[in-house]
């Protein structure tokens, strides 16, 4: 264009033709994919966004009314203990701090007659410390000992009036209140003063995991001396250094209202960048580019019409993009606020199903930022590609044939140079993959590297094309002839194909994982008794003695289990017997049907001729059996000082059904073996088996009997089929929605840009059903090719994690994958079939 007042005048005429060209509905149309997108992107980001906490939430939920706490995670008050709080209050006190409270936190408390293992929480409640956590729905709060307010009550089948029955009847309370607290679904007990000091004094030999732990809140002032006074109570008597130690402790788990505002709760935006990040930079590119390229045939037949008038290319390409520009932003608008709208409607569906307090509706600036400028950057490119294609015919063929090959050479080659680096990134990002998150980043990653190389892709696939009958050729040559078209739809279909499917089948590997890691707590018709404090430990002699004593139980002779290991007082580990290259326990039992009894599974003649020969039994699943494993191995044994190695043993393999007994040890091996090798032992728990059901009931029930920890037993509980995060729920939802919605946009913005193509043919004297047929095997092709891009974008990343990430283990959903790929096609042909229901002859000859 021409400078000065030349150029002010183009500019100008190019503004009053935009204006005009901008009233097209076809062009308004043309950008359903920006405004589905932009809902997208921004309704991802304020659902995702809402689960995230506030700083005020956070400051409530954690600190209430106080302005900073300290935690004592190193300090137990055993059951009994009357003493700890009332120091710790006259320290803080003698500090100059205000407004203390010291409560005391137990994390293990069983609840007779119930699974649950519930918290109790020891403080002065009718101060009302949390007023914008702790909501009273019904009775009071506690004032006395024995008596509680329980939140999440239902979770227990508990109302006010109602007394509760804690540590196998050991201890009653008297529930005063019903509490609502938003924050958590799980059940709490909220004690009155003096219910943890009332506790019988030896609870803690029948209970060992039994214990409170002290936090101290104040109004945050005097932090250093109060926290150096703590330190001195509670190492009265003790060095200097014990003193600074504690003191160092507490510093840890010091906390001021200002902290806690300035580490932010980690967002479920940043943690799944497949839900916001990669589709806030993806989406407006590609939603840009199909409506510049849905419209490129029009847009080439204004252009030449505004040219043979006298327009310049310049001034003609620019009207056209700034009317599409100026419906483009319109659309990322719209996008906007309707996104918000969807992801507060959405946020609050998840607010009432759940019962949970949300995050407040958050600003839509970051979203804002990204749509707008990735859709205004990708407008510009648009525009700079329809200027070259608008040049004078007889000018480019004439001068600027050799220039402009020359540019599309360079641009193709920058591409395929990005290409390469894209995959050079992959290769690298493979080689360190570790984590699920950096899967997700391997996805994008691939997905940039494949859309680089997609016109490519195109360009091959379409000249291999059937062309066998005359609905298919023409549907081929219709193809060939507007590839940009072509190109743009299957970026963006692959682009939401390959998320989609991806996170599916990441979701379904993450999902098995966790149902592959979950352990009973023993295999059925098995009585294990184990210590609480370590599952190495001997089992307790007192619920040993309840057991034996019971004359109502018939109890099978007692298994008892010996770890190959020596531990110190404090149970770690001074020697341990292991496998070649693992690192977990080796066990041992007295004789050949102990352990066909403790596997559940009658041994064949091989497994039991190891055994007697004084060789071990392998774990099937353990990651010692490999292909190829020889017919003896060496035993290591590992001590602090040295390691030696036994002599060779004959092993076998078996396999045996998980229980979390299994999941610390690798092999079985027998007493005399130990003895002949000279192995380090520890008696470790004792298991009754095999037993009916009955019997299990019988012996839990005679645990409780006795006031002992029924934890101590383990049965056969089936773990609990695991739930995934609900951002992985939500975001795996949306991208599925996504997936539908994009479709069904993608197939009517392609078929309405050939209304004027598929009207010409009617006009002609073809059918409109034919025609129609012939716009439907265009969409068909388009929906092939950016599928079967989006299954090579979805489903190597999630196969290189499980190949990679320890005990991550593959899960391609068949049949769900199946049917999206179905649903795709519906909505697809419903789609086009609703753009192309009004063609018809007489239309377009009135046109």
């Amino acid at each position: 264009m021409r400078s000065g007042p030349g150029m002010a005048s183009a500019v100008k005429l190019s503004l009053r033709l935009a204006r005009r060209l901008a009233r097209s509905r076809t062009t308004a149309r043309s950008t359903l994919p920006v405004l589905v997108s932009s809902v997208f992107v921004v309704a991802a980001f304020v659902l995702l966004q809402s689960l995230a906490l506030s700083d005020t939430q956070r400051v409530a939920r954690d600190l209430g009314r106080f302005g900073a706490y300290a935690g004592f995670g190193s300090v137990a008050a055993p059951p009994g203990d009357g003493s700890l709080v009332p120091q710790l209050r006259e320290a803080a006190r003698s500090a100059g701090a205000d407004d203390v409270m010291v409560a005391l936190v137990s994390l293990d408390m069983p609840v007779a007659g119930r699974k649950q293992h519930v918290t109790l929480r020891e403080g002065d409640w009718g101060s009302r410390p949390f007023p914008d956590r702790y909501e009273l729905v019904s009775g009071r709060w506690p004032a006395r000992a024995d008596e509680v307010a329980v939140t999440n009550a239902g979770n227990l089948g508990v109302e006010v009036g109602d007394r509760l029955s804690l540590l196998s009847g050991r201890a009653d309370v008297q529930v005063v209140g019903v509490v609502d607290d938003p924050y958590y679904s799980t059940p709490d007990l909220l004690a009155g003063r003096g219910t943890w000091a009332g506790l019988e004094k030896d609870l803690r030999r029948d209970f060992v995991a039994l214990s409170a732990t002290p936090v101290v809140y104040w109004d945050g002032s005097h932090a250093e001396r109060l926290l150096e006074r703590m330190a001195s109570t509670l190492t009265a008597g003790k060095t200097h250094e014990a003193t600074s130690a504690m003191k160092r402790s507490l510093v840890r788990s010091f906390e001021t209202r200002e902290q806690l505002v300035a580490e932010r709760e980690p967002s479920p935006v940043a943690g799944i960048p497949t839900a916001y990040t990669l589709p806030s930079l993806f989406l407006p590119v590609l939603a840009v580019l199909l409506v510049f390229a849905a419209n490129d045939r029009r847009f080439r037949r204004a252009g030449r019409r505004m040219i043979a008038v006298g327009v310049s290319p310049g001034q003609a390409s620019l009207a056209l993009a700034i009317a599409t520009t100026f419906w483009t932003l319109v659309a990322v608008v719209g996008g906007l606020v309707v996104g918000t709208g969807l992801g507060a409607v959405a946020a609050r569906v998840v607010h009432v199903a759940r019962d949970r307090v949300i995050s407040p509706l958050p600003p839509v600036v970051d979203p804002s930022i990204r749509l707008l400028g990735m859709s205004l950057l990708t407008c510009i490119v648009g525009w700079l590609a329809l200027r070259e294609g608008l040049t004078d015919r007889r000018h480019r063929e004439s001068r600027s044939a050799p220039v402009t090959t020359r540019r599309l050479r360079i641009l193709r080659d920058a591409r395929h140079l990005l290409a390469v680096a894209g995959g050079c990134m992959v290769v690298l990002e493979t080689i360190d993959l570790d984590s699920a998150a950096e899967a997700m980043i391997l996805a994008g990653t691939l997905c940039l590297t494949l859309l680089l190389v997609t016109p490519e892709i195109v360009a091959s696939a379409l000249t291999v094309l059937p062309q066998r009958s005359p609905r298919a050729r023409l549907a081929a040559r219709q193809l060939q002839g507007d590839r940009r078209r072509v190109q743009a739809g299957v970026m963006l279909l692959a682009t939401v194909v390959g998320a989609s499917l991806g996170f599916v089948t990441l979701l379904a590997t993450m999902i098995r994982t966790a149902d592959v890691a979950a352990y009973p707590d023993a295999p059925r018709g098995q009585v294990m008794v184990v210590s609480r404090a370590t599952d190495v430990a001997p089992a307790p002699r007192t619920t040993l003695n309840a057991l034996s004593s019971n004359e109502h139980l018939r109890l099978p002779k007692p298994i008892r289990l010996r770890y190959l290991a020596d531990f110190d007082a404090d149970f770690n580990t001074r020697q341990m017997v292991t496998l070649p290259g693992q690192s977990r326990y080796l066990t041992a039992v007295d004789t050949v049907d102990q352990a066909s009894h403790l596997l559940g599974t009658e041994l064949n003649s091989l497994q039991a001729s190891a055994l007697r020969a004084g060789g071990a039994l392998i774990w099937g699943d353990s990651d010692f059996v490999t292909p190829g494993m020889p017919d003896q191995t060496q035993l290591v044994v590992q001590g602090q000082e040295r390691t030696r190695h036994t002599p060779p043993v004959p092993i076998r393999v078996v396999e045996v059904p998980k229980s979390k007994a299994r999941a610390v040890s690798d092999g079985l091996v027998l007493v005399s073996t130990v003895r002949t090798l000279d192995l380090p032992q520890s008696m470790g728990p004792v298991v009754y088996a095999p037993m009916s059901e009955s019997e299990v009931a019988a012996a839990r029930h005679a645990v409780r009997a006795a006031g002992l920890d029924p934890k101590t037993l383990r049965t056969y509980t089936p773990p609990p089929p695991p739930i995934p995060p609900l951002a992985l729920q939500l975001t795996g939802a949306s991208v599925v929605v996504l997936l539908f919605v994009v479709a069904a946009a993608l197939a009517r913005s392609q078929v309405r840009a050939l209304r004027d193509y598929a009207g010409t043919l009617v006009a002609l004297g073809l059918s409109t059903r034919w025609t129609r047929q012939v716009l439907l095997r265009q969409q068909a092709v388009i929906v092939a090719l950016g599928t079967a891009v989006g299954l090579v974008i979805a489903l190597p990343p999630v196969i290189a994690a499980a190949m990679l990430i320890p005990h991550f283990e593959l899960s391609i959903p068949w049949s769900e994958l199946g049917l999206l790929m179905v649903a795709i096609g519906v909505a697809t042909t419903a789609a086009a079939g609703w753009s192309t229901r009004r063609l018809s002859a007489a239309d377009r000859l009135r046109a």
